[in-house]
């Protein structure tokens, strides 16, 4: 739920994602010109281009230049109104405009900003990058370029209005097969010849937790199933109990035994054994999903009270599970269990 859930500080729904790069190979006009046409339909929000899948998948890095020390950071290229479309939010500075100087221009995030100790403001800062002095025209807040397994790092975004291997598209979310039809549509007249590659950006960004989700469905069938068999070894010796107590119960109701008072009889032992399995198993699944846990850098920390809900369901099934055996033998005539006893 945690992943499925964080934000990732940008907005991934309702957003197209266009393999681009063989539009660039063969006419460096050719992007714009689809880019254009993108921008005349009414569902279209808006478009911009990128290097990187925003993914784990897909990564470039290298070092900058500060003060005299090198430090690594992620680079991303990125297209006019990248930040706009994608939800990105500028803390500080000014996005990339169209006189924007591309090679003397960067944006940085927090996470860089931290690690080279800067003070704001910002903007107007110097890093060499390349060997080349590159400008700090703005700071956007922390987002998540790759998956939750890792911490978010220094990043440089840099502005690159050609050779972007990626176009992303954000679209209303009304009629999305009809606005797939339309980009492919303009696709075919720009470029007949080159496959429309089109996929969903929130799509790519689940893949990455695809083994998650395998478990947890794992999990939760083991879990269930774990709980059925357990509920029918309840249900028998519950079942085993009855009979073999058959001539107390009937004494008990002649002297006047309330069924309530039967009930918990019956169902005593039932919440000792839970009561045990409890403690031996808290341990140990706090072990395994603590160790579990650490392969991700934003994770959940497993409190008591998840432990607690998890018994007190438990509980609650097998009191169902013993209390329809206890109900029937608790609500039965002594007379009857004297006499055949």
């Amino acid at each position: 739920e945690y992943l499925r859930t964080k934000p990732l500080g940008f907005e991934s729904d309702h957003v197209l994602r266009i393999y681009a790069w063989d539009l660039w190979e063969r006419d460096s006009k050719l992007p714009q010109v689809y880019w254009n046409e993108l921008l005349r339909h009414h569902a279209v929000l808006g478009v911009t281009g990128t290097s990187h899948m925003l993914s784990s998948r897909s990564r470039y890095m290298d070092s900058i230049e500060h003060e005299g020390n090198e430090m690594p950071v992620d680079y991303i290229d990125v297209g006019y109104d990248f930040l706009e479309t994608m939800d990105v939010s500028l803390l500080e500075g000014a996005d990339f405009g169209r006189n924007t100087d591309s090679r003397a221009s960067a944006i940085v995030n927090e996470a860089l900003v931290r690690r080279l100790g800067w003070e704001a403001p910002v903007a107007g800062r110097v890093l060499r990058v390349n060997k080349q002095d590159v400008t700090v025209i703005g700071v956007v807040r922390d987002f998540h370029f790759r998956s939750l397994h890792h911490r978010i790092g220094p990043v440089v975004l840099k502005l690159s209005p050609r050779a972007l291997g990626w176009l992303l598209i954000r679209v209303r979310p009304e009629n999305i097969p009809g606005t797939l039809a339309f980009l492919e549509e303009k696709w075919q007249e720009v470029a007949p010849d080159l496959p429309f590659r089109c996929s969903f950006l929130d799509e790519e960004v689940d893949r990455q937790y695809r083994k998650e989700e395998r478990w947890s469905r794992i999990v939760q069938y083991s879990a269930l199933f774990a709980v059925f068999i357990a509920c029918l070894g309840a249900f028998g010796l519950t079942a085993l109990a009855v009979s073999r107590r058959t001539k107390e119960i009937g004494i008990r109701k002649a002297l006047g035994t309330t069924v309530p008072n039967i009930l918990s009889l019956l169902s005593r032992e039932f919440l000792v054994l839970v009561a045990v399995a409890s403690v031996i198993a808290w341990p140990a699944a706090y072990y395994v999903i603590d160790r579990w846990l650490q392969d991700f850098a934003y994770r959940i920390d497993p409190g008591i009270g998840t432990f607690v809900l998890g018994g007190v369901l438990t509980l609650g099934v097998v009191l169902l599970t013993v209390g329809s055996q206890a109900v029937r033998a608790a609500r039965a005539n002594p007379v009857d269990a004297l006499r055949d006893e």
